[in-house]
């Protein structure tokens, strides 16, 4: 059976436009949308439509959807039982690469349109995620600033979207930022502002005056999808639907309400509107997504292909839950009222899953622009606090070491992590020119030497014991 909204897509206008239509705005906020959109209708309200765009990769996804009435297939999966539905709140799709800009552009242009959202990952801010600050020597910024009416980056795009509206006297949209980014919103503010201030000071300042950047936490596990992914939706719906995903049933939405005008009725389908959306972020991003990345670290080290098995794997296990509890829910804000123990055995449930195939390979993809907010940040913060953490120092070791011992990794700082390795012989070698990529690394770690050493020390067990040598020594710490 399969799940399907009843409203009448036909009359729904354009009211929400997202860029970066991947597998997780998918899974996530278009499925919220769908259900908020059932309820709405029932009242008799008008539903808000999603138009989307792409500004990079291949056309497989829009021209697929097209194909099918801009429906696609959610597979939601638990241990206990399989769920599919037709999500149908999509009224259009742009691949700007294969369309040109100039769709997009007049997409975020719609008088209808009140809401821009976003998942286009931390390298989409083209911000220094250590600074958080725009990067102006980022190739898709420089382009922008050269050539406005024909942006290549979201920030870009943006920009010339808000100056358009503003000259054809149409009012400003609320732009919500969905990525896995602590105070998501500040970060795309300020690559905003920092932007057009470049670019039109007096433009800079009416967006600062007028436009909205709300922050907000999102939970739900998306993994890419494969041929066995298409086999799953297949059998369930009788359709191979390429723009189908497979994910887990759990899903979360806390969004700061702050918003200019309208705003979706997203509470309908279970979302939550705060005041304080960061300790809910912090809480996420440390206790899940650090936990991620360190399980994904250590399984490209020890041959571990998807998260469940990490599970099955009795001291990675060990290890993943007394640095959930020990190290980073000690580093959250005293402020956050939740049963953090509850939370992180909840965390390894749900990575327990087997019906969601979620490849360590794929999450530690981009990490040098993730470990920052998941392992350093609460390291520094347990260490203002007078405490040594005792276990999310080896996500930074593993990281390391794994960007050492691979010629073929993906992450944007690549080449620059390549170059510096080049000429290291030494374990010790790698380790001092790694550390010292500022780029990744604070000045507070770099010159704390206390820190340093437990990375250090962690690093060189792995070298000389391997991971599972580590595991052996975190589990005998006290």
């Amino acid at each position: 059976m399969i799940l399907q909204t009843t409203y009448d897509k036909s009359e729904m206008d354009t009211r929400i436009v997202h860029i970066g239509f991947g597998a997780f705005h998918r899974g996530h906020q278009a499925v919220y949308n769908d259900l908020m959109n059932e309820k709405l209708a029932q009242d008799g309200k008008a539903t808000w439509g999603i138009g989307e765009i792409n500004l990079f990769g291949d056309s497989t996804i829009t021209d697929y959807m097209i194909d099918y009435s801009n429906n696609f297939t959610v597979v939601e999966t638990s241990a206990e039982q399989t769920t599919s539905r037709l999500v149908r709140t999509i009224t259009e799709a742009v691949h700007a690469p294969k369309e040109g800009i100039q769709p997009a552009i007049d997409m975020l242009c719609q008088s209808s349109v009140n809401v821009v959202t976003l998942t286009i990952t931390e390298k989409g801010y083209c911000a220094n995620m250590q600074t958080r600050k725009l990067d102006m020597q980022n190739e898709l910024i420089q382009y922008d600033l050269n050539s406005i009416d024909t942006p290549k980056s979201a920030i870009g795009l943006l920009t010339l979207a808000i100056k358009r509206r503003r000259e054809l006297g149409l009012k400003p949209f609320t732009i919500l930022s969905c990525d896995n980014i602590s105070e998501n919103g500040v970060l795309l503010a300020d690559a905003i502002m920092d932007f057009s201030t470049e670019l039109d000071p007096e433009l800079a300042k009416f967006i600062r005056d007028e436009v909205k950047f709300p922050s907000s936490m999102v939970d739900r596990i998306v993994p890419a999808i494969t041929e066995e992914s298409l086999d799953l939706i297949e059998s369930e719906t009788g359709r191979r639907d390429l723009t189908g995903i497979v994910c887990e049933e759990f899903r979360q939405w806390v969004i700061e309400d702050q918003f200019v005008g309208e705003k979706p009725d997203w509470h309908l389908a279970g979302a939550t509107f705060t005041n304080d959306v960061a300790i809910y972020e912090e809480m996420k991003l440390r206790m899940l997504n650090g936990s991620h990345t360190f399980l994904s670290c250590m399984s490209q080290l020890m041959g571990i292909t998807y998260i469940f098995e990490t599970m099955q794997h009795s001291k990675l296990r060990a290890v993943v839950r007394k640095m959930m509890i020990e190290d980073q829910a000690a580093s959250l804000s005293p402020k956050l009222n939740e049963n953090l123990e509850k939370y992180a055995d909840l965390l390894l449930h749900r990575f327990s899953n087997e019906n969601v195939r979620h490849m360590t390979a794929q999450i530690i993809q981009d990490s040098s622009q993730k470990i920052v907010q998941r392992g350093i940040e609460p390291i520094l913060e347990l260490f203002n606090r007078g405490k040594i953490a005792k276990y999310t120092p080896a996500m930074i070791a593993a990281w390391m070491q794994y960007v050492s011992q691979n010629e073929k990794f993906i992450d944007p700082l690549q080449e620059k992590i390549k170059l510096t390795l080049n000429d290291a012989q030494s374990a010790e070698e790698k380790f001092n020119k790694l550390i010292n990529l500022e780029d990744i690394f604070p000045k507070s770690l770099i010159e704390n030497n206390e820190l340093l050493e437990v990375i250090r020390n962690m690093f060189m067990t792995i070298e000389e014991s391997g991971a599972e040598g580590l595991l052996n020594t975190l589990l005998e710490t006290k």
